[in-house]
């Protein structure tokens, strides 16, 4: 992460940087590498028997007043598992119908110019960064870069977009007086169009 962040850090030195992750990158020793290096992050935690019963003395399972409606509560926590206390927001939703809570947890830096739901639905948008980037993988073949060169790789990611888009145009199957004009993606198929009367 450390050469990631410093290549960002010198091409765009006037960018705040912005880490979303999920619970596998959740570490001390890139919280530490966040802060030294002014990049700010929201890391979801694996849950843990002294985080569930924070979240429960703070959200505990009670009748619900209206059982026919979802309950969500977003609560901040400094919380001390390493070696200095940070942040952490709890996520605490009761799906209409249940009883019971459901508590998330997410590690921050995000200080007080964010309120706590604000931080959970900006890790939330995660999910949709990763569908982006599978999309472009699977779609543009990205996952497969031709050189160890950052520039070399870079234009072949702006020039292999620019080729493919008028294939995707043309991708569609169009039906006209049982005339059919085809043509499958990326040239992997054959070119139909209707004969002329």
């Amino acid at each position: 992460m450390k050469p990631l962040i410093a290549h960002y850090n010198f091409k765009f030195p006037a960018t705040l940087l912005f880490l979303r992750g999920d619970s596998g990158f959740a570490v001390p020793a890139l919280y530490d590498l966040c802060e030294a290096e002014s990049v700010f992050y929201v890391i979801r935690l694996k849950s843990n028997a002294s985080l569930q019963s924070l979240a429960k003395e703070l959200h505990p399972n009670t009748m619900p007043s209206d059982v026919s409606k979802t309950e969500m509560h977003y609560e901040e926590i400094d919380y001390q598992a390493w070696a200095k206390p940070r942040k952490v927001i709890v996520q605490s939703v009761r799906p209409a119908g249940e009883l019971f809570f459901t508590h998330s947890f997410f590690v921050t830096n995000l200080m007080d110019a964010f309120s706590p739901k604000a931080i959970v639905r900006a890790y939330q948008k995660r999910g949709k960064m990763e569908n982006y980037i599978k999309e472009v993988k699977n779609g543009f073949n990205f996952d497969r870069m031709c050189s160890h060169s950052f520039q070399v790789n870079e234009v072949r990611m702006m020039l292999k977009p620019a080729g493919v888009q008028p294939n995707e145009l043309a991708s569609y199957t169009f039906q006209r007086d049982k005339r059919i004009c085809r043509f499958k993606r990326y040239g992997q198929g054959s070119l139909k169009w209707p004969a002329n009367e």
